[in-house]
């Protein structure tokens, strides 16, 4: 009996001192290493993108950015045509989607996009397709899809010419697509102002897989595709959806503090973005965490995170305006 007492005592006191950390305590600790990168004050950035490990683009109007050290030794070129940069995509090649000022560009004025290929990162330029606007790109199985307004197109790189037009949003709000990505099965998934929408016969046809979803809340911001475990995340403002792949009914989950965009992580972990901060969840019970960045806004700016992609060992990427950050992930 004393033996147990003073066992029990040494627990209280290891306790007491710090020793053995509480699950509270561990909660705090932080997640990520957050360093933020400079020189990128000269124009607001436009878009972002990552590839393997480390290698990151920035867009900064018709500047782009390359680094093979997540950010640092960074070199610069310049998008063809003069190109204000809005989207970023790497694959075989690296895309952009560049918005140029041309006549005769009819409701939108002058301005129109373009898609553009490169296989020097950015040195010199091959003009893909374009003269409509674009919204997101992604390439699969020799297809570039280009969501746009009411629709995507299909571009065959192969034949180099259009494959397919679908036209299959109308509504009385801007109903342009959000973002479009590809699953490695060959499956194209396109969140839209109106719902999410996929093809699976290459950009032949497209379905709407967002049926059960209310009308009031299907303007899906972000869209991920969890290949691993055949599921896909769609964001939407407060709100994150998921499902499995060849299920119906989509679960929903309330995130208080917003989903701007969604992304996955390797280690089982699902980020998001909302105004100021980066969350973190595990993708089994998606009990979200701010991990930062902490950044004190001075009264002359603005600070706002829009733009979020990872890199392939979960470093994090986060940008909007003139900042930029990358997260490390810290092994507590």
């Amino acid at each position: 009996m004393k033996a147990l007492i003073y066992f029990v005592s040494i627990i209280f006191f290891l306790n007491g001192c710090g020793l053995m950390g509480s699950s509270e305590e561990k909660e705090k600790e932080p997640l990520y290493e957050w360093k933020q990168l400079v020189g990128f004050k000269s124009g607001s950035i436009t878009a972002i993108a990552t590839h393997g490990e480390n290698i990151l683009y920035v867009a900064q109007s018709n500047r782009l950015s390359y680094s093979e050290e997540a950010g640092k030794n960074i070199k610069r070129f310049t998008a063809p045509d003069s190109a204000d940069i809005t989207k970023i995509k790497v694959y075989d090649r690296l895309y952009i989607i560049g918005d140029v000022h041309r006549s005769g560009a009819g409701f939108w004025g002058n301005r129109v996009s373009y898609v553009y290929a490169s296989d020097d990162n950015g040195r010199n330029w091959e003009e893909i397709i374009g003269g409509f606007r674009m919204q997101d790109i992604v390439v699969s199985e020799n297809m570039l899809h280009i969501g746009k307004k009411h629709g995507v197109i299909t571009f065959d790189l192969e034949g180099d010419s259009v494959y397919k037009s679908n036209l299959f949003l109308y509504s009385k709000l801007s109903d342009h697509m959000e973002e479009i990505t590809a699953s490695d099965d060959g499956s194209v998934y396109v969140s839209s102002h109106g719902g999410i929408y996929a093809t699976f016969d290459r950009g032949t046809t497209w379905t709407k897989i967002s049926t059960t979803i209310g009308k009031d809340y299907d303007h899906i911001k972000s869209i991920a595709i969890d290949d691993k475990n055949d599921m896909i995340y769609a964001a939407e403002y407060r709100r994150l959806y998921y499902r499995q792949k060849n299920e119906v009914k989509w679960i929903k989950r309330t995130i208080n503090t917003g989903t701007e965009k969604v992304r996955l992580l390797s280690d089982n972990k699902i980020v998001t973005i909302d105004w100021d901060q980066v969350n973190l969840a595990d993708k089994t019970n998606l009990d979200f965490r701010n991990i930062g960045p902490d950044y004190e806004e001075k009264e002359s700016e603005y600070f706002s995170l829009e733009m979020l992609e990872v890199f392939t060992d979960d470093k994090i990427v986060v940008a909007g305006d003139e900042h930029i950050f990358v997260g490390t992930p810290i092994n507590n």
